[in-house]
């Protein structure tokens, strides 16, 4: 397999990996305004906790992808 083929399939690999993440935080947000009223406060804190986390993981993702995009511009 050539080179940039590899490359290319590193940067599908992280396209994937956002598009999961980004899908994931979408159903959290809906999850909590769907069921704002019935959760408590531990809950509530735990959902931040995790849009943190999830968010946080979205800019290493891009970032990533940036960076893999580069350096196929390079190939």
């Amino acid at each position: 397999m050539a080179l940039i083929d590899k490359q290319k399939e590193v940067v599908n690999s992280w396209r994937v990996i956002f598009v999961v993440l980004l899908s994931i935080t979408i159903g959290l947000v809906g999850f909590v305004f769907l069921n704002l009223t019935k959760l408590n406060e531990l809950q509530l804190i735990f959902v931040n906790i995790g849009a943190v986390i999830l968010i946080a993981a979205l800019i290493f993702t891009a970032k990533q992808m940036i960076t893999a995009i580069d350096k196929l511009k390079d190939l």
